[in-house]
């Protein structure tokens, strides 16, 4: 789930630049921009705060579809996600 989450961030942050960046509305429909401003604001609406997720550790385990991952958190502050 969190790599999903991650892809579609990515995805709508994509989109969400090209809208701003669009001065052109025929290049970006107005049904496109709505659509694409509620799915950023689906994914904001499921935003987890990593502190509250790891409560002062290091790493935490997620159950996926029967196989357990790590999630952890490195020196330099990065999130890394093992299977």
């Amino acid at each position: 789930m969190v790599l999903r989450v991650v892809c579609k961030i990515k995805s709508i942050l994509i989109l969400k630049n090209m809208i701003d960046d669009s001065e052109d509305t025929a290049t970006v429909s107005n049904n496109s921009k709505l659509d694409a401003m509620n799915a950023l604001q689906d994914v904001l609406d499921r935003v987890i705060e990593s502190r509250d997720l790891f409560n002062g550790a290091n790493e935490i385990g997620i159950m996926h579809e029967g196989a357990l991952y790590r999630l952890r958190v490195t020196r330099a502050g990065k999130l890394i996600l093992n299977k």
